[in-house]
């Protein structure tokens, strides 16, 4: 996942915000054009298929609808993350769009933190925006007594059926509201409770970022884990989430933006950039935790769990320098004779507008690749019947020549079926809709 942030302009000042450390100069700089072209550029060379485009409040960028456009035209699809403030203008533009194009993450408070202009825009924006299936509302919880009635109430008013729960978080160098760790435990009957008024409504809720499963009791985990409000691989430890500034300085993820920041030119590719920060993790990951019982918690022990968010354990053991690490050439993310097959929850679908177009798509997150549909067989040998290699080999055999002998021609039309399929597996290991089993 890469974010972009368009802009560090704000017209809210959430107290838990999550962008805080970057905003905190008081400067609002917004990305130049050129430099949103490049960044798209970067994330196709990527075979990053996913504009998410955020802030401070990506719809304040001057230029938000040319980068729309832009990003669209580029083959992407952009997630918008927003506070839903933006000018009622730009909803013709948003109707416009196919909602697979463009979805939206909606951050939105109770109603009495805004003006009540404010609040009147942001319901017309929902409004507009209402049965296109693609969107979904953030909760934060930075409050021991949270007011939650205002989101339920918004998802049923106006035909959202997912909501991003999120514990808000510390973030380094900031001093942003958020709840303690010790105090994780007893927001679960909460957090169960809200789960089970929002499922009564036909709202799914997925709970955001790590968090330690010991807050949990067998039973609220297992309730929890069955209705897909968390996951074992998105919520159990920390993975890069890659922020590109509006100087296109990088970092991993903003609760640790304070941390290890690069720039976008010293790396050929998303993968590499996933890969040093990786190694940055890897400085706590499964050897330091926030807390002393995480030593003998089941949980780490039977699920790798890293206590939840990496910020608690570097606010507890201080922050580790990393040495500068030469980065390596891009290399598959799998082994040739790993089996690839798509994990439960992930499935793949047909569309025949404008097109026949396949996607995969993970049900739990909402997360969406679409692929040509030239690559329809390829999707079929996910199955776990064939390594990675057999599947890219079958790919190309059904779409290149039977001939002993291939003309030059062929070879090189060989050359680009399996390069395709390369890229594709690379894209859908990165994005966690295959996973790698070991060959029977």
């Amino acid at each position: 996942m890469a974010n972009v942030l368009l802009t560090t302009r704000c017209n809210l000042k959430c107290p838990y915000c999550f962008a805080q450390e970057k905003l905190a100069d008081g400067q609002r700089v917004s990305m130049a054009l050129k430099d949103v072209e490049k960044v798209i550029n970067f994330l196709s060379r990527s075979n990053h298929p996913f504009f998410r485009a955020m802030g401070g409040e990506p719809t304040l960028h001057p230029d938000f609808p040319s980068i729309l456009e832009m990003a669209l035209k580029h083959g992407m699809r952009v997630d918008v993350l927003s506070n839903a403030t933006w000018p009622e203008s730009y909803n013709d533009l948003f109707r416009r769009t196919s909602p697979r194009r463009v979805v939206f993450l909606l951050n939105i408070d109770q109603p009495g933190r805004y003006a009540p202009p404010v609040w009147q825009r942001i319901q017309n924006n929902l409004e507009a925006l209402a049965d296109r299936g693609t969107v979904t509302l953030s909760f934060n919880v930075f409050e021991k007594e949270p007011k939650d009635e205002y989101v339920l109430e918004l998802a049923q008013k106006y035909r959202i059926d997912k909501i991003r729960m999120s514990l808000s978080l510390p973030v380094l160098g900031a001093n942003n509201a958020c709840l303690k760790l010790e105090d994780y435990k007893q927001m679960t009957p909460f957090i169960v409770d809200f789960v089970r008024r929002a499922q009564q409504r036909g709202v799914q809720v997925c709970m955001d970022n790590a968090v330690p499963l010991c807050m949990f009791t067998y039973e609220q985990a297992g309730e929890l884990l069955l209705k897909k409000v968390i996951d074992l691989e998105r919520n159990m430890s920390c993975r890069p989430v890659i922020d590109i500034g509006p100087d296109l300085r990088v970092w991993c993820c903003f609760c640790l933006s304070k941390m290890w920041n690069r720039h976008l030119d010293e790396f050929q590719n998303l993968e590499e950039i996933y890969d040093y920060y990786r190694r940055a993790l890897a400085l706590y990951q499964s050897r330091l935790y926030p807390l002393d019982e995480c030593q003998t918690c089941a949980w780490r022990e039977s699920w790798n769990c890293q206590g939840g968010c990496l910020t608690h354990t570097v606010l507890k053991h201080g922050e580790l320098p990393l040495d500068p690490i030469a980065v390596e050439p891009d290399v598959p993310a799998w082994k040739d004779d790993a089996v690839l097959a798509m994990p439960d929850g992930v499935v793949m679908r047909r569309y025949d507008i404008p097109e026949e177009s396949f996607a995969v798509v993970n049900q739990a997150s909402g997360l969406e690749l679409e692929v040509d549909a030239s690559f329809k067989p390829l999707l079929t040998d996910l199955q776990g019947h064939y390594s990675a290699r057999e599947i890219v080999d079958r790919f190309v055999g059904n779409g290149g020549s039977n001939a002993s002998s291939p003309s030059p021609v062929e070879m090189m039309a060989q050359s680009a079926l399996r390069k395709g399929a390369d890229e594709l597996l690379q894209a859908l290991v990165q994005q966690g809709f295959l996973i790698e089993r070991t060959p029977v």
